[in-house]
């Protein structure tokens, strides 16, 4: 992979859109993308591994307000901390979804 992505390669390693990803950096969710000479916005390919981490948290259904918390201390793909703050305050998550589950299935 390479070390400078577009928003447009960002997207499609990540499978979220550009408009959702320029959200997140707009809500400061993600750092802001230094821009190239044309203007284009130019990522670190680190953000990859946070971006996933995120579409994963929202495909769950967890609010961003809570994905803030969990991406705090990831610096430069090293988001080690998750997996512990995942297992301590994100494990509520887990039983609202095997509710919902159990709604789906009967």
């Amino acid at each position: 992979m390479k070390n400078k992505l577009t928003i447009s390669e960002l997207g499609k390693l990540t499978g979220l859109t550009t408009k959702t990803i320029r959200f997140y950096e707009e809500i400061k969710l993600v750092p802001t993308a230094q821009r190239a000479e044309n203007g284009y916005r130019i990522y670190e390919a680190g953000i990859v591994d946070e971006l996933i981490l995120i579409k994963y948290a929202r495909d769950l259904g967890i609010p961003i307000k809570e994905i803030r918390k969990l991406m705090v201390g990831c610096k430069e793909s090293n988001c080690a901390h998750t997996r512990e703050y995942v297992e301590k305050e994100i494990g509520s998550y887990v039983n609202i979804l095997k509710e919902r589950i159990d709604q789906l299935t009967t």
